[in-house]
Formats: structure tokens, C-alpha cells, sequence
């Protein structure tokens, strides 16, 4: 009961439906538009949840705009100019000139989230197989061992229509370069999710001051002890370096011969050393 309370206020909270948020809304109206993009399972309620913790940002009503998604809901270019002062978008979108250039025309603040490509492949083996809406879930469903399943996400199965992870990387690789300021889930998550205050810290400013208001030292502190929460949507474990201990030589193997040298670009190495190295 108790967390399904908290995510009740969590969400009337993050959507700026509490009394604080709409006042904010009415009164205040020089907060910037922002875009938070990401690739799925990359940690996307926690830029979201540090976003909406400040009193001047609220989530937008529209769901999560996949490539997928875009010919009902409309492209950046079609959402961004109807946006709000303060609202975020919340996106998993795959990189585009055209896209970069609706973001980098300062209609919005763009911020791209990114993280270790292998803890993105446990998150989604977990994820998926809880979820039989998503696309993915009779491929996975079906995979019973559970460093096979990994080893699907890996690969991908191209006959059912699911992409390996180095495609999905390499789609989103171009907004690394862009004018989207970069956000490592590593330094975001802070030490509850077995990372660094400091680093969490030094995120959430780049983060603030890329999209216009910045906070002090206070004000970033007392924000960051609300991050990690079980309210948020999807949340499992919120740990860092998961795949250490679940890779087994097998999906460790998979993973260098699929992914090599593309996981270097995303700052992680090409190289994976065995669990406990």
C-alpha cells in the first residue's frame, strides 16, 4: 500500500498536477522546454525523476515518443514548438539531422541519456518478459535460460523483428556529437545505486545549467536525496555494473563479437573482462 501511495504522489507530482507545480505553471512562465531522450532501458525515469524534482519542470501528458510511435504522435518538429514553459518530453528516438536541428534551434533543451550497453541488456531481459505489450515479449518470453535470453538481446532475432544492440547503438550514436548535453546513468544514479555523490552532484549542475536554471549547492544536494526512488515506473534494482555479476564467458563472449569495438564510442570499451576482474 504504501508504495503504491508514493507512487500515486510521485506521479501527480512529476505530471504537475500538485498545487505547488500548477501554481508554477500559472505564474511562472520563463522555464525552458526540455527533451529528454535516451535509449530504452537506459535508466530514462531517473533523468526524469531529477528533472521533475525541480519546482519549475513537470512531465508532459504524452506517453514516451518511440521511432515507432512518431507517425501517430508527430516528430520533434511537430511536438516541440506546442510545448509548454517547463514541460518535458520525454523521447527514445534514434539520431536525425532533422531531429538535432529542431533541438539545436533552441526550442527546446535536449539531453541525451546514455549507459553501460551491457546493464542495458539485463534491464531489457528483465523488463521485457513482465510485459507482454511490448513488441519484443514473445521472443523473449520464450527463452527460458536466462544467459541465453541475455545473449537474444545481444544478437537480436532479425526474422521476429528485433534489432541486435549494436544496430540500437549505432542509431542513437549521433546524438553524442549533437547539441544534446550527454548524461552518464553512472553519475546520476549517486551512491544508493552503488556510484559516487560527487559525480552525482557534478551531473545534476552540468544538467540544470544546460537547460537554463541552474540550482546552488543546497538546493543540488537536497535534490539528489530524492533521486533514487521505488516510485519510479519500471524500477527493478537501480544498480550500476549489474552485468559483472551476471555475464556469464558465453554472453561475455556474444557481447565482444556482436557489439567489439561500437561500445567504445559510448565511452564503455570494447573489451569486457571476465565477472570479477
Amino acid at each position: 500500500m504504501s508504495s503504491r501511495l508514493d507512487r500515486i504522489i510521485w506521479n501527480a507530482h512529476r505530471f504537475g498536477l500538485t498545487p505547488s507545480k500548477v501554481l508554477t505553471r500559472v505564474f511562472v512562465g520563463s522555464a525552458p522546454a526540455v527533451v529528454s531522450n535516451s535509449l530504452p532501458k537506459a535508466g530514462t525515469h531517473l533523468l526524469e525523476r531529477a528533472l521533475c524534482l525541480h519546482p519549475r519542470i513537470y512531465r508532459s501528458l504524452r506517453r514516451t515518443v518511440h521511432d515507432r510511435r512518431v507517425r501517430s504522435m508527430g516528430d520533434l518538429g511537430d511536438l516541440v514548438p506546442r510545448m509548454r514553459p517547463g514541460e518535458l518530453l520525454v523521447t527514445h528516438l534514434s539520431y536525425d539531422t532533422g531531429r538535432e536541428d529542431v533541438l539545436s534551434q533552441g526550442n527546446a533543451a535536449g539531453l541525451f541519456l546514455i549507459r553501460d550497453p551491457r546493464d542495458i541488456v539485463i534491464s531489457q531481459a528483465h523488463y521485457v518478459v513482465k510485459n507482454d505489450r511490448h513488441p519484443h515479449y514473445q521472443t523473449l518470453s520464450q527463452v527460458d535460460d536466462f544467459q541465453q535470453r541475455l545473449r537474444t538481446v545481444i544478437v537480436g532475432d532479425p526474422d521476429r523483428g528485433m534489432p541486435s544492440l549494436r544496430s540500437r547503438l549505432e542509431a542513437y550514436a549521433g546524438w553524442l556529437s549533437s547539441s544534446s548535453l550527454v548524461v552518464r546513468y553512472e553519475d546520476l544514479i549517486g551512491t544508493s545505486g552503488g556510484g559516487s555523490a560527487k559525480r552525482q552532484l557534478d551531473s545534476l549542475e552540468r544538467v540544470f545549467t544546460h537547460i537554463g536554471l541552474e540550482l546552488d549547492q543546497a538546493e543540488l544536494e537536497s535534490l539528489a536525496g530524492e533521486i533514487f526512488s521505488e516510485a519510479s515506473p519500471t524500477f527493478r534494482r537501480g544498480r550500476i555494473y549489474q552485468w559483472r555479476e551476471q555475464f556469464d564467458e558465453e554472453t561475455i563472449a556474444t557481447f565482444n563479437h556482436t557489439v567489439g569495438e561500437f561500445a567504445e564510442i559510448y565511452g564503455y570499451g570494447s573489451h569486457v573482462p571476465p565477472p570479477g576482474a
